[in-house]
Parts: structure tokens; C-alpha cells; sequence
């Protein structure tokens, strides 16, 4: 055991204490010097306590996947102080850089990258492959048939934020992570280094409120007091060297979201910290407010075929008989413009993320 360099320990079953999270101090440890990768799957309180009596100091992946017993999701909290130990150490290259977390109300996905810029969405089997292989740290942990009590996913994003060795991430990718980023982003206030944020969701009013609010409340602060030269007057302000924003699977059509960006992006240039590129992707988007976005940022990049409401689809949002569809005979007048922003020439996104999986290239557009 002391030579062993790669361990896969599933449906681990140490003999410990299943009704309670609190994690009492080691008697003794086991070191294993040489474990390079640490593959794990249990119940998470389990987990807690097998990486309590571990000591590995040469240490480069490690991956854990467990269920969660715990309403309150106590035994998530538990594990992540723990986990922490083994997610960065002196043989490293260098901190963790690249940060996602995927929400939601049974499973909570934890994934962090040693290099920058390789988060991604994870919304099918081949994205989460690819981050599985070139990640540092994966922690997914599902909550059993009766799930976690309400508020219990801003408490684990809350740990993740204070816990983590992550105050140096460059990229940050948030899936499905609104009430739990609404409620606990000021526990991101150390991550200064930020300069690719990544929303993932269908509901990210309270995410652009939450951004919008910290740059206005921030702007006041200069005016009251200005010294756009002293770093310490933007202290509190969110991600103060964010250049990159990119929306995924959003509702662009929803006018209020949409403007609320806008003014976001306004907010920012205003103190002299501008967004200089904003990246639609899998995004329903008016071609007028489209417009309105290319005239905030120097770059767009956009995966979608412009064009605005017909007025068949104006009449069916409004509660008319239906779609017009007078026109399906003339095809070649129904053929989209495609704009100077498109990027349609892109691989198959399946062959990128396979590429990608094994360390090759950037991370995949999202399918």
C-alpha cells in the first residue's frame, strides 16, 4: 500500500456512523505518498470520514461521487472542509483556475480545473466525460428519493465559496445555480482574479439583478468619493476584472432580463472595467436587442441565426388563431440572413468534446 499510486475505492463501506455529520479528529492517519489519483463513491458520510483519516501529499485528481442521506444536506457540509485537503498542494502546477458548479434541487456537481478556461456547461454524458479526465477535483453528490429541505443548495454553494481553494479562479461556470448565487454571492467577493463568468439557466433574473445592484451600489461609491486608481475603492465590487460574460440556455426574449444586462454591461463601462466580450450560445435572442448588445461590447459571439418576429408569431404570443404561415411555399424567401456575427463553421461539437476529453483543444460549444 505505501507504493500505490492510483486507488478506486467504490460503494465504500468504512465502519462509521451513518445518524450524525460531525467528524470528530483522527486517532491516527494513513499516508499513502505516492497516490497520485483517489476515485471514490459512497454515501457522503462515508466519504467524510475516509478522507479524514487519509494523509496523501502527492495527490493530482481526485474524484468522488456520493449520495447524500441528510435532509439538511449536513453531511455535504461535512465533507467539503475535508475535501478541500486533497484539492491543492505544493506539487502542483499551480492553483485551481477553472471553476464549475452545476446546482440544482437533488444534485449538486463540483468540478475545478488546474489551468484556466476549461469549464464548460455539463448538460450531457460526453461533457461530463471530458471533465472528468481533465479535471483536478469532481465531487458529485445526489441527495436521496426524498431530497434536500429548501435552502440546503445555497448552503452548499456558500461552503464551496468560502471552503475551496478557489479565490485564484480565472473562469467560472454556474449552471442552474440562480437562488443559490442570488443569496450567496458575496461569498465570490475573494475571487478577484475572475475574467470569464459563465451563466447556465433558464432563469437568470436574479443573477442579473444580483450583478446589476453590487456595479450600481459600487458606481455610487465612486461618485461620493472618486479614485478610479485605488483598487481598494471597487473592494466591493463583484468580479472587478471581468472582461468575458457568457449566457447559456437563457430566455433573451424576456425584454426585462435582457435590459438588465444591458445596463449591467453600461454599469461596468461607466467605472472603467467594460465587458469586452459577451458569448451567446443556445440563447432565444431578438435581433433588435441583438443590435442593442453589439453596441455595448466590442465582441459578440453567437451561435444563432438572426431574425426578428413574424407577424403570424407576434399574433399567436398575443392570443391570435396561429402562426402565419402563408409564405411555407416560397422557400427561398423564408432562408434566415445570416449575420457578420454567426459562427456556424464550428466542428461537431461531440468530436470537440471527445478532443477536449482527453486534453486536446478548448472546451466544446455547447450542444
Amino acid at each position: 500500500m505505501p507504493f500505490i499510486e492510483e486507488l478506486m475505492l467504490h460503494n465504500a463501506t468504512p465502519l462509521f456512523p451513518m445518524d450524525s455529520a460531525v467528524i470528530a479528529a483522527p486517532e491516527r492517519v494513513v499516508t499513502l505518498p505516492h497516490l497520485q489519483s483517489l476515485d471514490l463513491s459512497t454515501e457522503a458520510i462515508r466519504l467524510a470520514h475516509v478522507l479524514n483519516y487519509l494523509n496523501l501529499p502527492n495527490l493530482r485528481k481526485i474524484h468522488a461521487d456520493c449520495t447524500s442521506t441528510f435532509e439538511s444536506a449536513a453531511d455535504v457540509l461535512a465533507i467539503l472542509p475535508l475535501f478541500s485537503k486533497h484539492c491543492h498542494g505544493a506539487h502542483d502546477a499551480g492553483p485551481l483556475k477553472s471553476l464549475i458548479f452545476a446546482g440544482g434541487r437533488n444534485m449538486v456537481k463540483i468540478i475545478a480545473f488546474n489551468e484556466p478556461n476549461r469549464d464548460h456547461p455539463i448538460d450531457n454524458p460526453i461533457a461530463l466525460l471530458a471533465a472528468v479526465f481533465t479535471s483536478r477535483i469532481t465531487l458529485t453528490v445526489t441527495a436521496t428519493q426524498t431530497g434536500w429541505e429548501f435552502g440546503a443548495e445555497e448552503k452548499i454553494f456558500e461552503s464551496t465559496a468560502m471552503t475551496l481553494p478557489i479565490k485564484d479562479v480565472e473562469s467560472f461556470t454556474a449552471q442552474d445555480v440562480e437562488r443559490a448565487f442570488f443569496l450567496s454571492w458575496r461569498k465570490c467577493m475573494p475571487w478577484r482574479n475572475l475574467r470569464r463568468f459563465t451563466l447556465v439557466g433558464g432563469y437568470l433574473f436574479t443573477v442579473a439583478d444580483s450583478l446589476l445592484k453590487n456595479t450600481l451600489d459600487e458606481s455610487d461609491k465612486m461618485q461620493i468619493q472618486p479614485s478610479p486608481e485605488d483598487e481598494e475603492s471597487l473592494s466591493g465590487l463583484l468580479f472587478p476584472q471581468l472582461t468575458t460574460l457568457a449566457l447559456v440556455e437563457t430566455d433573451l426574449l424576456e425584454y426585462d432580463l435582457s435590459m438588465m444586462f444591458c445596463d449591467f454591461i453600461v454599469a461596468r463601462s461607466e467605472l472603467g472595467l467594460p465587458i469586452q466580450e459577451l458569448v451567446i450560445l443556445r440563447c432565444e435572442v431578438d435581433i433588435d436587442m441583438l443590435d442593442r448588445f453589439r453596441g455595448l461590447v466590442p465582441t459578440i459571439t453567437w451561435d444563432g441565426i438572426e431574425r426578428p418576429f413574424t407577424d403570424g408569431e407576434i399574433d399567436a404570443f398575443m392570443g391570435g388563431d396561429g402562426l402565419d404561415n402563408s409564405d411555407e411555399e416560397d422557400d427561398d424567401d423564408d432562408m434566415p440572413e445570416f449575420g457578420g456575427n454567426n459562427h456556424l463553421n464550428i466542428p461537431d461539437p461531440l468530436i470537440s468534446m471527445l478532443l477536449h476529453g482527453y486534453g486536446l483543444g478548448s472546451p466544446p460549444p455547447a450542444l
